[in-house]
């Protein structure tokens, strides 16, 4: 699973500036998330046919090509170990990461994962007790925790599974607790991310700095302590950024289960009139660099880590916010999105300085 990690550190393609395939193969979910935001019972899957004639084109353009699982769940996917197939049989060297909420792995798709070095990455909040809170099956009773990491456990997978966290309002004040209690259970990539779509208030901002202090604190007496380290999973982008002075741009084409194209994936299951609007009708390229384009007059940079682009769609098109009220909550948005970055580029800066960090991470 390393290995994976060293080829996503490549070199930047001049081909085109897209390099990750995003494929949302069903919208569809096993799951009822309280923060979820898509609509996640339409039924569509994508067709091998439909992936096939998509995968060809976006490897044409993307000299240094990736290829990403969401949904929905893409386990509910009767057909996803072919799609997965059909990607390597075209390019046999592609990195693939599959995001599930882990409570579908069975044997066959366990020794697939395995086989094929394929980064698995797995949707956990913290505990037993929050991750249910937040993490439920439709109509059934069962713990999703217990579901999830009895399938880890049973096909050996924890330590090759990033574990990504969900920061909610009522998970914040135990971010760092969640963080720990997953790293004791053999997990060695963790990332988490701000459930922006919540009501955060100017107390939650402090809150949240604070957890980022513990956080790299608890890290720095592991460093210290000489304690096994778990890697960042969701930090690369910061890397570049103290390397170059930036954060990369968006390189995703998102690929929607009906086989088109999308210009983001906030907007993957709005109202079909407005979703025209940002489907791919041609040519990517040239259709993409005019979105990022109009979207950047209006003040809004095109981010690989801290997108902006999304939050507005989001908020103008899910929320269906205007003028005052829109830009109050995209402001407020964007101090949390602020917090996380200065303090994570704060901490990031000092400990590039240690070796054993630089090895797990392989930079």
């Amino acid at each position: 699973m390393e290995g994976i990690y060293k080829i996503l550190r490549r070199q930047r393609t001049k081909k085109s500036d897209i390099e990750k395939l995003v494929v949302y193969p069903t919208f569809f979910c096993n799951l009822n998330c309280s923060y979820c935001f898509y609509h996640k019972k339409n039924n569509k899957m994508i067709s091998l046919k439909d992936f096939r004639k998509a995968f060809l084109r976006f490897i044409r353009i993307s000299k240094n090509p990736e290829l990403v699982f969401l949904g929905g769940e893409p386990t509910t996917h009767r057909n996803l170990i072919d799609i997965m197939d059909e990607a390597k049989r075209i390019n046999k060297d592609i990195p693939i990461t599959l995001f599930t909420n882990g409570t579908l792995i069975n044997k066959k798709l366990a020794d697939y994962i395995i086989n094929n070095k394929i980064n698995l990455v797995i949707s956990l909040d913290g505990n037993r007790l929050v991750n249910d809170s937040q993490r439920k099956f439709f109509k059934n009773p069962d713990s999703v925790y217990d579901r999830v990491i009895s399938n880890l456990k049973r096909y050996d997978l924890i330590k090759l599974t990033t574990v990504n966290i969900v920061v909610t309002k009522k998970t914040l004040t135990t971010l760092n607790k969640n963080i720990n209690h997953l790293n004791a259970l053999g997990f060695n990539s963790i990332g988490f991310n701000i459930d922006y779509s919540d009501n955060w208030q100017t107390k939650d901002k402090a809150e949240l700095k604070k957890q980022i202090n513990l956080i790299f604190l608890d890290y720095f007496k592991k460093i210290k302590n000489k304690e096994k380290l778990y890697r960042f999973s969701n930090i690369y982008e910061i890397f570049d950024f103290i390397k170059d002075g930036k954060i990369p741009e968006c390189r995703n084409l998102i690929l929607l289960p009906d086989g088109r194209f999308c210009l983001c994936d906030k907007i993957a299951t709005i109202d079909k009139k407005i979703k025209e609007k940002f489907i791919i009708k041609t040519d990517i390229i040239d259709e993409r660099n005019r979105f990022f384009n109009d979207i950047k007059k209006m003040g809004l940079d095109n981010n690989q880590l801290f997108c902006k682009i999304g939050l507005y769609l989001y908020f103008r098109y899910f929320k269906n916010l205007k003028d005052k009220k829109l830009d109050k909550n995209l402001n407020n948005i964007f101090d949390i999105q602020k917090i996380l970055k200065d303090e994570t580029i704060k901490y990031i800066k000092v400990l590039i300085k240690n070796k054993d960090f630089c090895e797990i991470h392989k930079i």
